[in-house]
């Protein structure tokens, strides 16, 4: 399953014109430290391109925080991809990656925000 979802990552960033190495680079991240660096290293990634000033959508930085396990973050990130009005954001009450984040007040506090019955 998780190499499935690396391959479509991968095959995405190809099609956006992520240079070929670096998409080789990470599929060899996961085959060597699994699934978890994998998700760091596209963080890691992440933050850089917005240290650069570049864009990094935040909800995508929270779906990685969510799988992390890093709930701080997640919430920090999910605030600000509510405050941007990103795209997937009307969908995050039924979207898996974010289920570890349903019990916490803070989850339906985003909702009610949203116009979203918690």
């Amino acid at each position: 399953m998780y190499a499935e979802a690396v391959d479509t990552f991968t095959k995405a960033a190809l099609n956006a014109g992520v240079d070929a190495k670096k998409i080789e680079e990470e599929k060899e991240i996961f085959r060597t430290s699994g699934w978890q660096a994998y998700l760091q290293m596209r963080k890691d990634r992440m933050m850089q391109v917005l240290t650069r000033g570049g864009y990094a959508s935040p909800l995508t930085i929270a779906a990685l925080n969510a799988r992390l396990g890093n709930k701080e973050e997640a919430f920090t990130w999910l605030d600000k991809a509510v405050d941007a009005r990103a795209s997937g954001i009307p969908n995050l009450k039924v979207d898996p990656v974010f289920d570890s984040l349903h019990s916490d007040v803070r989850f339906a506090k985003l909702l009610q925000r949203m116009n979203i019955a918690p």
